[in-house]
């Protein structure tokens, strides 16, 4: 009954962060289909402090940067994501930026 106890008490205080990084994250996905990478930006970083530790929304946030031209901000999170823990999407969609990137330059 203790431990019931303590891990009710652990999940309610939890509830509200992962309620706010729920809410964040459809935000930045609607954002991100609308094209309004500044809004998916300021999402993906409310993400990011919550959960620093998560690759695929680091990633998402370096495609964001990428889109919007801030390629050293890019490149600054690019450089610290472990990609095997990545999916092949993101990683399919992080390969295409950065092939257009270079055909640009």
């Amino acid at each position: 009954m203790i431990i019931v106890c303590v891990l009710l008490l652990y999940s309610t205080f939890n509830f509200p962060i992962a309620f706010k990084a729920g809410l964040a994250k459809r935000s930045a996905q609607k954002a991100e289909a609308v094209a309004n990478y500044a809004e998916a930006i300021s999402d993906y970083q409310k993400i990011f402090t919550l959960f620093p530790d998560s690759e695929e929304h680091k990633a998402r946030l370096a495609i964001c940067y990428i889109k919007v031209g801030e390629i050293q901000q890019a490149a600054d999170i690019l450089k610290k994501i472990n990609d095997k823990k990545l999916s092949k999407e993101v990683i399919r969609e992080l390969n295409a930026l950065i092939q257009e990137l270079k055909q640009n330059q």
